[in-house]
């Protein structure tokens, strides 16, 4: 008896609902850069800001890290309330293998904007400046960067629990998510594909 790869290997396709909740996540996930994009340039936009700067205003005990802890402060401080668990989101999404932390590499792909490197290049050349445990960044910049991470921290809140519901679907599969995505079986995700 013989059996074909596509007999033994058989992705079930999505249910409707299923695949209305998976292009929600794609949409909201795409909108919500699109708006971080904004606001990472308008705080980068600003002279004063410097990204060093930024880190330490955040690392106030100077482990040269950043933990939901951290995030959770910095916003408080600025009059923005998350949970421990919603900068946890922020922090999945910029740690590397870690998981736990973000470095001030990894920090700075949460600031900088990813479509003007122009703007990125004058941002990290801006002079570095020393901020002490108990200061605040000039008015500006601390407004805008508690918007930025604001946004990513609730963004990213909001992805992880229509990730976790769409999990939890009973025909849900990434092999079947793929294929609804690449219906025309390139092999690929792309801009085509994905509006389609």
């Amino acid at each position: 008896m013989q059996i074909s790869f596509h007999s033994f290997f058989i992705v079930k396709m999505l249910s409707h609902e299923t695949k209305k909740q998976l292009s929600s996540l794609l949409l909201e996930l795409s909108e919500g850069e699109r708006q971080l994009e904004i606001v990472r340039q308008i705080l980068c936009e600003q002279p004063d800001f410097e990204p060093y700067a930024a880190f330490c205003r955040i690392d106030r005990l100077r482990r040269g890290y950043l933990t939901p802890i951290d995030i959770k402060n910095f916003l408080a401080d600025n009059a923005i309330y998350h949970s421990e668990k919603a900068c946890s989101a922020y922090v999945r999404r910029y740690s590397g293998l870690e998981g736990d932390f973000v470095t001030y590499t990894e920090f700075l792909k949460s600031v900088l904007p990813m479509d003007n490197p122009d703007l990125r290049t004058i941002t990290t050349q801006r002079p570095n400046y020393e901020v002490a445990d108990d200061e605040f960044l000039v008015y500006d910049v601390e407004y805008a960067l508690s918007k930025v991470i604001d946004r990513e921290v609730a963004l990213y809140a909001s992805v992880d629990h229509k990730k976790f519901s769409l999990a939890n679907r009973f025909d849900y599969s990434h092999e079947a998510a793929f294929r609804t995505i690449d219906r025309y079986n390139s092999g690929r995700i792309d801009y085509d594909n994905l509006r389609a």
